[in-house]
């Protein structure tokens, strides 16, 4: 994880003052948030630290950089192209092409829980996951995780499944690891599978520098997205996560609290910490995209809008203490529509600019496609 960039110093737009504020909200021993709440709704009410998130949100919703953090697609191949792949001499666990040994290991894995889920029949045949392979790049933590479903259960399906974040490599790592594929069964039926890839799963999303998400507060009006929650670990219930949707979903996040949980941050690097909160859209596809078209992923995430942080010092302590610890999509709008009936105006939203996002989901996933649909060409060019 590249911590260096949640720096103040890393970060042009960040008020320092203002951000001391913010992250005394945090507690950085028990790693939640302060539990007096009146501390918190106090700061969220301040003029100045309003204006200054709002700021920082219009800013970034009207020019982002994607990134993806997770993806998942599978692929139903031949017979041949399996036994190719888990052959013991030869296959996966074997890495034999020039370039990649020094980046990529692979070893078998358990697989666990991924087939429980998985309804199969004689009308509904699909994949059961006999095998997991475990591919490290670099000694990287994190795994591509490679599921081969060889066809011996009972009304299963033969092919493959990929789940990796591709945040945590570089593109030459990835290149490698799917450059390790094409070696072993060969470019025509490399590129033959890979063309039949369905996508399952695809986060993409965007973080905030400087912005805390006390003061995000997102709903949707599109009645695709259905229903909404919030999670929490902070002992006064404050949420720290927001869930837009069942299946697909927008997730709204504080990036802080996550980072504290997961590393070994001290008080010393904490002081010198941008406050920062992630959005994120979570497409389910159910195999409705395919690999090759990629770029032309779900835009659904246009449909996020934020209240602007200027409107909150409208509500009273009461309604912002209830809101911070239960801001589901039915709450928000129903705050808002009592603020229009109160000040007898429109509160403003802040959204997503539209061809940002269009412009953004092209740039980013015809890049990530390439990488895994031309291996060989990818990875010579970035080991030039």
């Amino acid at each position: 994880m590249e911590l260096h960039k949640y720096l103040t110093k890393k970060q042009t737009q960040i008020n320092l003052k203002l951000n001391k504020v913010l992250r005394s909200l945090v507690n950085i021993d028990s790693k939640r948030y302060q539990k007096n709440t009146n501390i918190i709704v106090e700061a969220i009410k301040r003029q100045d630290m309003c204006d200054y998130q709002s700021q920082l949100l219009s800013a970034a919703f009207s020019s982002f950089k994607l990134d993806i953090d997770y993806l998942t697609f599978t692929v139903k191949c031949r017979n041949s192209v399996i036994s190719k792949l888990i052959n013991e001499r030869n296959g996966l666990l074997s890495v034999k092409a020039h370039g990649i040994k020094e980046i990529i290991t692979v070893k078998l894995g358990k697989v666990d829980n991924i087939n429980k889920d998985i309804t199969r029949g004689k009308d509904m045949e699909r994949p059961f996951y006999n095998s997991l392979y475990l591919i490290t790049v670099n000694g990287i933590e994190e795994h591509v995780r490679l599921y081969i479903s060889d066809g011996s259960a009972k009304y299963s399906t033969i092919g493959f499944r990929f789940d990796f974040n591709p945040k945590h490599y570089t593109r030459r790592q990835i290149t490698a690891v799917f450059l390790h594929m094409e070696s072993i069964v060969g470019a025509r039926s490399y590129r033959s599978s890979m063309n039949k890839a369905r996508i399952t799963r695809l986060d993409t999303g965007f973080i905030v520098f400087g912005l805390s998400y006390l003061f995000v507060y997102g709903f949707v009006t599109d009645k695709r997205f259905k229903g909404s929650n919030c999670f929490t670990k902070s002992d006064n219930r404050v949420a720290e996560t927001t869930w837009l949707g069942k299946g697909s979903k927008i997730r709204l996040y504080d990036k802080t609290l996550e980072i504290l949980r997961e590393t070994k941050l001290g008080k010393k690097l904490f002081g010198q910490w941008a406050m920062s909160t992630r959005f994120e859209y979570e497409y389910r596809a159910r195999s409705r995209l395919k690999l090759r078209n990629l770029e032309n992923s779900s835009l659904m995430f246009g449909n996020l809008q934020v209240v602007d942080p200027c409107a909150l010092t409208l509500l009273s302590d009461g309604d912002l203490s209830r809101l911070l610890k239960k801001r589901t999509n039915r709450r928000v709008k129903g705050i808002i529509k009592k603020l229009n009936k109160l000040t007898g105006n429109e509160i403003p939203t802040i959204s997503l600019d539209k061809e940002c996002l269009k412009s953004e989901t092209v740039r980013v996933l015809s890049g990530y496609k390439k990488l895994i649909l031309d291996p060989r060409k990818m990875f010579d060019r970035f080991s030039k």
